[in-house]
């Protein structure tokens, strides 16, 4: 057993070297997932998923529509939505970061994910939306598909209420 404080020392140091190792770059998806547990034994946790949270974005942003960089990114993204989830259940910032993913890197296969986050906000019509975005990618998928059909009575006893 180590106290919390020898936690966050050991992660704040962690960090330091994966950015002086990468000269910047997003920390690999391995260290990523610390992220968690430097959260909860420290609050320079938020500054690191932060400037982690801008290199994936810049990452994204720089990348072509639907190339390997992209898809990169949007793994990056992905996790570090996963590790915001865990530790604040931020649905709003996790869903407008996943859905940026998802227009670059639609190959990537997280718009079932967005979707449902923008489930969770109740936002119907765009659940709709996101899901038919990715069923054209993967029409294959059955459980996006179910999801649809569920989505689109939602979004349609909402319009009748409002």
């Amino acid at each position: 057993y180590h106290p919390p404080e020898q936690h966050a020392a050991f992660y704040s140091r962690l960090f330091k070297e994966v950015d002086k190792a990468t000269g910047g770059s997003p920390a690999s998806l391995k260290f990523i997932s610390h992220l968690e547990p430097f959260w909860k034994a420290s609050s320079e946790a938020k500054a690191v998923w932060q400037t982690q949270q801008k290199r994936a974005q810049k990452l994204l942003k720089e990348a072509p529509k639907d190339s390997e960089q992209a898809i990169l990114a949007a793994a990056l993204i992905k996790q570090l939505v996963n590790v915001i989830m865990k530790v604040k259940g931020n649905v709003k910032v996790a869903a407008a970061m996943l859905q940026s993913a998802f227009r670059k890197a639609p190959r990537a296969g997280y718009g079932r994910h967005v979707a449902q986050l923008l489930a969770e906000q109740g936002q119907w019509q765009e659940v709709v939306d996101q899901l038919a975005a990715h069923l054209e990618y993967f029409p294959e998928d059955e459980v996006a598909a179910g999801l649809l059909q569920r989505a689109r009575a939602n979004a349609e006893a909402g319009a009748r209420v409002a």
